[in-house]
C-alpha cells in the first residue's frame, strides 16, 4: 500500500485537545493506540515540525499533517555501548549497523541512527539533539561522527566542506573490477524515471571522482574486496561508479548486484580527520560486520 498521508486543519472546536485524541476524532481509521505509536515515530507533523509528544495541545488553524505506512511494523533502534567507537567532551563517533537510517524517514517507522543517538546524549545528561552532518545510505555500514556543542558540528561541517576528512571504504563486488585498481571520475546525476536512484551522466549532474584498489579476491575469482577512497561525496556516488565499471557491490541490488539477503558489500571503514578541538590528528577504524567474515572467509582486513 506505501506510505498514506492524512491533513487537515485544526478547527476551533479541537483547540486545546491532545494530539493523540485529535488524530482518531479527524481520522477514524486511526486508533489513539495507532496515533501514539505514530506520534512516538516521528510521523506526525504541526505546522511543518515533526511532533513526538501524544499530548501536544493543538491550537486553532494548526496544520496537522499525519504519515503511516500500514504494511510496514514500528521500529526502535538503540545504541548498544558496544558500537561506540569514540567518545571525548566534542566528538562521539559509532559503529552504523546495516539496514538502519540515519535520518528519520517520513513515517519514522523504520527508526533512525539519530534518535538512537539521541537518547544516548540524554541519558549522559546532553539534553540536544544531534545533527546529521554527514549520512551513510540506510543499507551501508560502518563509521558516523557527531559532535556534542553546535561550535563542533560547525567545525565538522567545514571539515567535510573542505576536504579535510579523509574517508576509505570496505566494497564487496561481484564480479571483479578491470583494471583492479584506478581513478573513476564522472558525472553523477539524480534518475528521473526512477525514484531514489542515480547514474553516471554526460550532459548533467555533478563531478564525482572515486579512487579504488582491491585488497583481496575469491579463490574462484568471482568476487574481490575493494578499498575505496571517495574523493567527492556525492549520493551513492560509490555505489554508482563500481556498478559503472562493472563491479557492482554485492547486496546492492538497485544498481545492478548479486542479491544477498545476509550481506551489503559496502561499509565505512575508517576516518581520518584532525580533531575539531584540539586539532591533533585522530585515525579512527571500524571492522565489518560479522556476516562478512561469515560470506567472505578469504577476506582479512589488516
Amino acid at each position: 500500500m506505501g506510505v498514506r498521508v492524512f491533513i487537515a486543519t485544526i478547527g476551533s472546536e479541537m483547540a486545546g485537545m491532545r494530539l493523540d485524541a485529535a488524530i482518531p476524532s479527524l481520522w477514524p481509521e486511526l486508533s489513539r493506540k495507532l496515533a501514539q505509536r505514530i506520534i512516538k515515530a516521528g510521523g506526525c507533523y504541526l505546522g511543518g515540525r515533526r511532533c513526538h509528544v501524544p499530548a501536544t495541545p493543538l491550537d486553532s488553524g494548526a496544520l496537522l499533517k499525519v504519515c503511516v505506512d500500514p504494511d510496514l511494523p514500528f521500529r526502535t533502534w538503540r545504541l548498544d555501548p558496544a558500537a561506540v567507537v569514540h567518545e571525548d567532551d566534542a566528538l562521539f563517533v559509532i559503529l552504523k549497523p546495516s539496514g538502519i537510517p540515519v535520518a528519520l524517514s517520513a513515517t519514522g517507522q523504520e527508526g533512525s541512527v539519530q534518535l538512537g543517538v539521541e537518547e544516548h546524549f540524554a541519558a549522559a545528561g546532553l539534553p540536544r539533539r544531534p545533527a546529521v552532518i554527514h549520512r551513510l545510505d540506510q543499507p551501508t555500514s560502518g563509521l558516523l561522527v557527531y559532535g556534542k556543542t553546535e561550535e563542533i558540528e560547525k567545525k565538522l561541517y567545514a571539515f567535510f566542506r573542505d576536504g579535510k576528512i579523509r574517508k576509505e571504504y570496505l566494497a564487496a563486488v561481484q564480479p571483479p573490477p578491470r583494471p583492479a585498481g584506478g581513478r573513476i571520475h564522472t558525472r553523477i546525476a539524480r534518475r528521473v524515471d526512477r525514484r531514489n536512484q542515480y547514474k553516471v551522466s554526460r550532459e548533467r549532474g555533478q563531478e564525482a571522482e572515486t579512487l579504488y584498489e582491491t585488497l583481496a579476491a575469491a579463490p574462484d575469482g568471482a568476487a574481490a574486496v575493494l578499498a575505496v577512497k571517495p574523493v567527492t561525496g556525492r549520493s551513492h556516488q560509490i555505489r554508482v561508479h563500481l556498478a559503472w565499471i562493472g563491479a557492482p557491490i554485492v547486496g546492492d541490488t538497485l544498481y545492478g548486484g548479486v542479491a544477498d539477503a545476509a550481506l551489503f558489500g559496502l561499509h565505512a571503514w575508517r576516518l581520518a580527520l584532525p580533531h575539531p578541538a584540539t586539532g591533533r590528528p585522530l585515525k579512527l577504524e571500524a571492522p565489518p560486520p560479522a556476516a562478512w567474515r561469515e560470506r567472505l572467509p578469504w577476506f582479512q582486513p589488516e
